[in-house]
């Protein structure tokens, strides 16, 4: 039988803080476990085959008891057996109410394609284009070369980890350490490399989705203004710039993605914006992007779950960058709209 306890520590907070809060936990932890008698419950829930089975399992193991990964482990529950789903039937129907709603909204703004329905009278096969533009995205070509093949290895490497065994929706800390992630105790120890692999590693399915349309949204203007090697150097740069900073502000956070890397981009962009780099026809779309993407890992971070320190130092290194390449970069126009 087993029970768990957790709770979530602010990242921000000094690691004198952290520690005395870690301390404050795990002495009521204890002092809870031995309070509680585990005789008395209603039901038992059996623990499947997942990341919290394996946890009992390491628990197991660090106490030295005999291990077997099909041992049978419950957790006792002491509501109501008729009561063990919570609310969740109230927000299923909520979240299936608001899905339809928003459903309907966005059939208000589709107009009626007489000549689509004349096609499909007459028999003639129409070919589907949008499929053809959404996987040209992830195709290499010229003038957008880096920017697909980036965010390919980045599926990849997501990919190569969910099919060696690892969750679909989140990877534990201890499995991101293995792929590469950045931990100050070992990129100091002589693993310095994690300051460049952490950048492609991404912490689940969420966090992966939205990096890469950051990635894809801001290559599609930036890519063919900047050229291959100036692109890839600016994202390499500020990724790395922004691994050393999260290395350097906190001692024991694990850290993964591309967001700083990408914010980067986005900082060199809004250099080049400032400077008058691009037309003013680009503002519009930029704003948007930049206010879903930025907006949203600020927001997050704010709350304590990302950092944003790293984010921030991704967006001047690439702001700083982007003032650097201005000058070289107005001129690259210039004679691209003289030769037109």
């Amino acid at each position: 039988m087993g029970k768990n306890y957790y709770k979530r520590i602010n990242n921000r907070l000094s690691t004198n803080e952290k520690n005395e809060k870690y301390k404050t936990f795990v002495e009521s932890s204890h002092k809870e476990f031995e309070e509680t008698d585990f005789r008395k419950f209603t039901y038992l829930e059996v623990i499947g085959n997942t990341k919290e089975h394996d946890e009992y399992n390491t628990a197991l193991m660090r106490k030295g008891q005999n291990l077997f990964l099909e041992n049978i482990i419950f957790k006792a529950h002491t509501e109501p057996f008729e009561a063990r789903n919570g609310k969740k039937l109230p927000w299923a129907f909520g979240a299936l109410g608001i899905g339809l709603l928003t459903f309907f909204i966005f059939l208000l703004f589709p107009k009626f394609q007489v000549w689509k329905l004349k096609n499909f009278k007459s028999g003639k096969i129409e070919e589907d284009t949008e499929l053809k533009e959404f996987l040209n995205y992830f195709i290499p070509r010229k003038g957008f070369y880096i920017t697909p093949i980036t965010i390919n290895l980045n599926l990849l490497m997501y990919i190569i980890m969910i099919f060696s065994g690892l969750d679909l929706a989140s990877f534990k800390g201890s499995d991101l350490l293995n792929w590469g992630a950045s931990y100050k105790p070992l990129t100091t120890n002589g693993q310095w490399w994690r300051l460049l692999t952490n950048t492609f590693i991404h912490s689940g399915l969420i966090h992966i989705l939205i990096n890469m349309y950051g990635l894809l949204f801001i290559g599609i203007f930036l890519e063919p203004v900047l050229g291959k090697k100036k692109f890839i150097f600016v994202y390499l740069l500020a990724g790395i710039s922004a691994s050393i900073t999260s290395l350097v502000l906190y001692n024991a956070t694990i850290s993964v993605g591309a967001s700083g890397a990408i914010f980067g981009l986005y900082g060199c962009f809004l250099a080049c914006m400032l400077l008058k780099v691009f037309p003013p026809k680009f503002r519009v779309a930029f704003i948007i992007s930049t206010i879903v993407f930025v907006g949203y890992y600020l927001l997050i971070g704010f709350r304590g779950s990302k950092d944003n320190a790293a984010h921030i130092s991704g967006l001047l290194c690439g702001f700083v960058l982007g003032i650097m390449m201005s000058e070289q970069l107005k001129q690259k126009e210039e004679t691209t709209l003289e030769n037109e």
